[in-house]
């Protein structure tokens, strides 16, 4: 988020992005203490990302 601010309503609308990516980073937290394994990526790199984790479960024989 390093968007350049050039009015009150950047600022309104970075504050609240950064408000949406610390509520994710907070529910990520929550169910990771819960043993939950989450992958937290963009829509586009979900594939890859998404196969990425499954790997790393698999090497670690959790499944």
């Amino acid at each position: 988020m390093n968007n350049k601010i050039n009015s009150t309503k950047d600022i309104y609308i970075q504050t609240i992005a950064s408000k949406f990516v610390h509520e994710k980073q907070l529910i990520i937290q929550e169910l990771q203490m819960h043993g939950i394994k989450t992958v937290y990526t963009k829509p586009a790199d979900l594939s890859v990302n998404l196969l990425n984790k499954y790997l790393e479960i698999k090497r670690q024989e959790i499944i």
